[in-house]
């Protein structure tokens, strides 16, 4: 998986390209859709779900009318999926897992991309504009 993000230094947001490696596409459609649903769910656990505790460790937003998952309204359109086919050498006909797997490395490829644009190591998630914009403004990279 490769990321490329864009931080706004005026906001905070964050804009993200990603290209995953589907090795040999047996069902291009299905790839599709299958590529389509891990990115909205990376990018809803890297930048969107934040889990809030008390002081006892309580879990403080556990139900689905406190926790934000993300919706269409949340996403960006996927309007244009590059594709890296390297077909798998030990699989029989070329083709690699593209369904839950590859949502375990976005996370990490997310903060690594966005530490290599800002020079910040981020620590926690989500990465909202509300941990993000503080911490360009004291690496004094806040654009008024």
């Amino acid at each position: 998986m490769a990321v490329v993000v864009d931080v706004d230094p005026r906001t905070g947001d964050i804009d993200v390209a990603i290209c995953e490696d589907i090795g040999n596409a047996i069902n291009p459609r299905l790839v599709e859709g299958q590529v389509q649903g891990t990115i909205v769910q990376g990018l809803g656990e890297t930048l969107v779900e934040e889990y809030a505790y008390d002081e006892d460790g309580n879990l403080q937003n556990g139900s689905m009318l406190e926790y934000h998952l993300p919706t269409a309204a949340d996403v960006p359109m996927i309007t244009n999926m590059e594709k890296l086919e390297n077909p798998d050498p030990t699989t029989s006909h070329g083709q690699k897992e593209v369904g839950e797997c590859p949502l375990v490395p976005v996370s990490a490829a997310m903060t690594n991309a966005v530490c290599d644009a800002t020079d910040i190591r981020f620590t926690s998630l989500p990465l909202t504009p509300q941990h993000v914009l503080p911490k360009l403004v004291q690496a004094d990279l806040r654009e008024l």
